[in-house]
């Protein structure tokens, strides 16, 4: 098959490396990836200046390009211009850290594969909830398993795959789970500090605090050691309050 590859930890990340040896042996690979590292970039696309192109000399991949631009930025030109055909599939990860539940909204690897699914081809972003990915051997065998999975069992081109492996050995996984998009928040998400000059300034932290209580959400999932696969489309209508207002309206509610 034809695999577009893209990140936002950046082209020299060791997530992408890995993700590119595992896929080039079997299909034709394809790399559009960010310069620099642009996690938490979510959607945006680059409109205030050029987005500059510089083509790698990478031999695994058929073509490689490292993209002055966000993680959208990266799809987004590879579909509409780089390439000059649409792939088999598009490919975002491996994230060093997770992606789950309300992380969906801000996460740039699950906007590289998301621009994927707006084009009609099926997509995946795969996530480690190993940061570091100090046991990326073990990640890989997961990934290796679900892509395996996954390719066997084809979805919709409108579809995103999204992809979680737990921070554990291979062998003390507990298998695959398709999951659904679960609730979480991070408790107190801004450290207050002041410089050496008086100054306030603030990071963006906090710990991670799971709110779903289905086993089949996919912070669950992942936290109790499943591999967890949630099929995501990005459908923005509430048909149920669409429904209750249009009934409003009928009845010359204004």
């Amino acid at each position: 098959m034809r695999i577009l590859i893209s990140n936002d930890d950046g082209i020299s990340a060791a997530g992408i490396n890995a993700l590119i040896d595992l896929l080039c042996t079997e299909h034709e690979v394809y790399v559009a990836a960010p310069m620099l590292q642009k996690s938490a970039s979510s959607h945006a696309l680059t409109m205030q200046h050029p987005i500059t192109v510089m083509e790698m000399n990478d031999p695994r991949a058929v073509k490689s390009w490292a993209v002055g631009g966000n993680p959208a930025d990266c799809t987004k030109l590879a579909l509409e211009e780089l390439l000059g055909f649409a792939p088999d599939w598009v490919i975002s990860g491996i994230n060093h850290g997770p992606n789950l539940g309300t992380d969906l909204l801000y996460s740039g690897t699950v906007a590289a594969a998301a621009e994927g699914t707006l084009f009609n081809i099926p997509s995946i972003a795969i996530s480690s909830l190993d940061a570091s990915l100090e046991q990326l051997g073990e990640v890989m065998k997961a990934v290796k398993t679900a892509l395996h999975w996954l390719f066997q069992n084809p979805v919709g081109g409108h579809t995103l795959l999204n992809i979680n492996i737990p921070a554990l050995p291979y062998d003390a996984m507990k298998g695959m789970k398709i999951t659904r998009i679960g609730v979480a928040r991070y408790d107190k998400p801004f450290s207050k500090r002041i410089d050496p000059r008086g100054n306030t300034y603030y990071w963006l932290a906090g710990d991670l605090v799971l709110e779903s209580e289905s086993e089949d959400a996919d912070v669950i999932a992942a936290r109790e050691g499943y591999i967890s696969i949630s099929p995501v489309r990005f459908a923005f209508d509430d048909w149920e309050t669409h429904r209750k207002l249009s009934q409003q309206l009928e009845k010359g509610a204004v």
